[in-house]
């Protein structure tokens, strides 16, 4: 009886530590923080005064939370907004492991500072990754170069529409955090209790206007979705676009 105890215990354990061995990395300016990087004069005003998210990180972090070991931001923001930084994850209760400025003179390179950020983690913790970012910056290019130096050790790349511009293949774009749940329930890492759960928020509760905000891209037609194909959730796809696309439709008028 009790070899047999010690037998699952040590089967629970090694599978609980197998469940738990990827860590997220997210950007945060214009994946987290509503920033409008690409405009240099309203970035920085936001930078400083602004603690706009866009609308389901924190649900989206705190679910993910279930089945990943740890959760870092690796900001190309200087040091100096530090504070301003810790203000709005406070606020929105986002609880990160680790947050990463960029010292202007030391990392000079934005791209290499990311980069060595992302692999350092992964070298150092022997873990698995999902990597969020935006297509406003170099991040879609940053993590292919890691994808491709570190094939096995990539789950996800999750890339936020904001100019619309085009990425890298193998990178999966998102317009609201319910496209990153489809993908993270194809690859059954979140249950579908959790996809519905966050599917309804965007669906029903969350204001378009911090999903959508004036400055990111708005699509008024649903091709976007279309190839999202999942017997259990497609009413909820389906609905969730016409919603998007409504949105986007009216406030172009």
């Amino acid at each position: 009886m009790g070899k047999r105890l010690l037998v699952l215990i040590t089967f629970l354990v090694s599978f609980s530590a197998l469940s738990y061995d990827t860590i997220i990395i997210s950007d945060f300016d214009d994946t987290i923080k509503q920033t409008n990087v690409d405009s240099a004069g309203r970035a920085v005003i936001n930078a400083v005064f602004t603690r706009k998210i866009f609308a389901g990180m924190p649900d989206l972090f705190e679910t993910m939370d279930t089945y990943t070991s740890d959760f870092f931001i690796l900001s190309n923001s200087p040091n100096m907004f530090r504070f301003n930084i810790f203000g709005l994850l406070r606020k929105h209760d986002i609880n990160p492991k680790e947050v990463s400025t960029r010292n202007l003179l030391r990392d000079s390179d934005g791209f290499k500072y990311k980069y060595n950020y992302v692999v350092n983690k992964i070298k150092s913790s022997d873990t698995k990754v999902i990597l969020f970012g935006d297509d406003v910056g170099e991040d879609p290019e940053v993590y292919e170069q890691v994808k491709k130096d570190y094939p096995d050790k990539v789950e996800a790349i999750y890339i936020h529409k904001v100019t619309n511009r085009e990425i890298p293949k193998g990178l999966a774009s998102y317009i609201s955090i319910f496209d990153v749940v489809v993908n993270e329930y194809q690859a059954h890492r979140m249950n579908l209790n959790q996809a519905i759960v966050l599917g309804e928020n965007v669906q029903y509760d969350y204001n378009m206007s911090l999903v959508l905000p004036k400055f990111a891209h708005c699509p008024t037609k649903t091709d976007f979705w279309n190839s999202m194909d999942i017997s259990e959730l497609n009413d909820m796809i389906d609905e969730i676009a016409n919603r998007i696309t409504k949105f986007c439709i009216a406030r172009e008028k």
